[in-house]
């Protein structure tokens, strides 16, 4: 999973940002994954939790998602300098799949 790019949305109060994931397990998977945001000195100031569903085995998906400003508890959008993919869960119905997975039907 990368963060290939972000910007501001001209006519709100928003960040998007680009995304890549590959699943590269067997069969097809539902990923989760946390986005966070950080200032020009590296600090903290939010984070944001997204989803790719079904992606199939072998197979690569590009989007983009919203990092909405209520996600920033540290500062505003225009403080952030830099989004980093900070943890990917990857939930494939097996029972050893996270609790997470089941909780919310993947």
């Amino acid at each position: 999973m990368k963060i290939t790019g972000y910007r501001v949305q001209e006519h709100g109060s928003v960040l998007i940002y680009d995304y890549e994931i590959t699943n590269s397990g067997p069969a097809a998977a539902t990923y989760m994954f946390e986005t966070e945001a950080y200032d020009q000195d590296g600090d903290f100031l939010g984070r944001a939790y997204h989803f790719v569903e079904r992606l199939g085995a072998g197979k690569t998906a590009r989007g983009d998602n919203v990092f909405g400003a209520d996600a920033i508890t540290n500062g505003t959008e225009d403080d952030v300098k830099e989004l980093r993919v900070s943890q990917v869960t990857y939930c494939d119905k097996t029972p050893a799949a996270p609790p997470v997975c089941a909780a919310n039907g993947w």
